[in-house]
């Protein structure tokens, strides 16, 4: 396996195995529209990391991270935000998933990150077990709420 920075020709492979994350639902289908958001994405690279892992033997992607740098006031340094981490259903538990885990945390501590910060679904007990062994604790509840365009 290697990995490597993300590049739009990745699109199709990525939203594949962002399919295959516990709880994915709404994911775009719009291929044209998370084009544009992947090449925004990439195009500022202050923000976001984002990074597959690829097949040796045939380039093919098994596994993406995708994370945003971010300042708070609550944080000097900044935080970092695991937004998507996923690895085809078929490559768990090779490791896939550690190594890219792994070069997020590096890329936050080399950006002078204070924190890195990820959230999962409840039950997604493989996630969780992941993100203890690399030395995630639970810190606090993060509540979420779907926007759907329309005024409340």
């Amino acid at each position: 396996m290697q990995t490597r920075e993300a590049r739009a020709g990745d699109l199709e492979s990525v939203l594949g195995l962002l399919r295959q994350m516990p709880g994915a639902t709404g994911l775009w289908e719009a291929s044209a529209d998370a084009r544009d958001v992947l090449e925004d994405m990439l195009a500022r690279p202050a923000f976001y990391m984002n990074r597959v892992a690829c097949r040796e033997e045939d380039g093919r992607v098994i596994g993406f991270v995708s994370v945003v740098f971010y300042k708070s006031l609550l944080h000097k340094g900044g935080s970092a935000l695991i937004n998507e981490l996923v690895v085809d259903a078929a490559q768990r538990g090779r490791g896939v998933g550690r190594t890219l885990l792994d070069e997020a945390i590096a890329e936050a501590r080399t950006r002078g990150m204070d924190e890195i910060e990820v959230s999962t679904f409840f039950g997604n007990d493989a996630a969780i077990r992941l993100y203890r062994s690399a030395g995630f604790t639970e810190e606090y509840l993060m509540l979420g709420m779907e926007l759907d365009g329309t005024e409340q």
